[in-house]
């Protein structure tokens, strides 16, 4: 078993490495289609949320399968989605207004920062501690880039909410008007709906 590592007291003294961008400019997310796409929760309920809830974080991804893993592959039990899942949400497209200072939680980045794999995939008291290490940063990075729990091929994002004005206006469409993707996404996790 990997040992979990709170993030060390002197984190605050080491520069923080940076996350490559997204490679279409754009960050994607699955939300219910009846809430607003720009939602930065404050709850504890969440991997990467602040455990003394004074700021919010919005979870997206690099890639729409990864918006989808996340979402919806989260409580995954076999191999069906069911079809009111796909029915009541909606993909949003968030187009950068900027480049993002994300701190790549994962791969080489993890040994420099004195982290494992347990920052992001370990108990929610642990993701939580790290989160809040970066957010109180004195570099103040715009959120983290980590590899997505239900497909680890996938970037996932944890943005906090003092990145909200890099979010450009999001394109929203209803998954269940998006037969393409989803055929595609269906045939990549191998799913049935």
């Amino acid at each position: 078993m990997v040992e979990e590592r709170l993030p060390p007291a002197d984190l605050v003294l080491r520069s923080l490495p940076s996350a490559p961008a997204p490679p279409d400019g754009c960050l994607y997310r699955i939300h219910y289609t009846k809430q607003d796409p720009r939602y930065f929760g404050t709850g504890i309920g969440y991997r990467f949320n602040d455990p003394c809830e004074s700021y919010g974080v919005c979870y997206l991804a690099y890639r729409q399968a990864g918006a989808f893993a996340e979402t919806l592959l989260r409580h995954r039990l076999n191999d069906l989605v069911p079809w009111e899942d796909i029915e009541m949400r909606s993909l949003a497209t968030f187009q950068l207004r900027r480049p993002l200072r994300l701190v790549p939680l994962y791969g080489r980045h993890l040994s420099g920062l004195r982290a494992n794999a347990t920052a992001t995939t370990g108990r929610y008291h642990l993701s939580q501690a790290w989160s809040r290490a970066l957010h109180d940063h004195t570099e103040r990075p715009d959120g983290i880039a980590y590899r997505a729990a239900h497909d680890d091929d996938e970037i996932a994002v944890a943005l906090f909410d003092r990145a909200n004005n890099a979010l450009g206006h999001s394109v929203t469409t209803p998954l269940n008007r998006l037969p393409r993707l989803l055929m595609e996404l269906f045939e990549r996790y191998r799913l049935d709906g």
